[in-house]
């Protein structure tokens, strides 16, 4: 058996993390919290615009988690998701 069906770790270090999965979790525990996440959900892009866009992402869970959710929260994380789309957008514009 090889080290990388083996489940990960070994002497090569820990597997790699599976991006897909680990969107799917988040959004699964945090869309009952906050519906609006399933907007910054990044793992469907191409790898060079998943890092732009997993710091809303991030920014997004961090304010569903600290802000009373309320129309206030709700218009903050619109403006966000803008602010997502528009890096994104800007990273491939010709």
């Amino acid at each position: 058996m090889t080290e990388q069906s083996s489940g990960g770790g070994g002497i090569d270090g820990p597997a790699p993390m599976n991006i897909g999965l680990v969107e799917k979790v988040r959004s699964d525990l945090n869309q009952h919290r906050e519906p609006m996440l399933q907007f910054f959900s990044y793992a469907h892009l191409p790898e060079g615009l998943r890092c732009i866009s997993k710091p809303f992402c991030d920014l997004a869970d961090e304010m569903v988690k600290t802000l009373p959710r309320n129309p206030e929260r709700t218009a903050a994380l619109r403006k966000l998701l803008e602010a997502k789309d528009c890096a994104v957008r800007a990273s491939i514009f010709t």
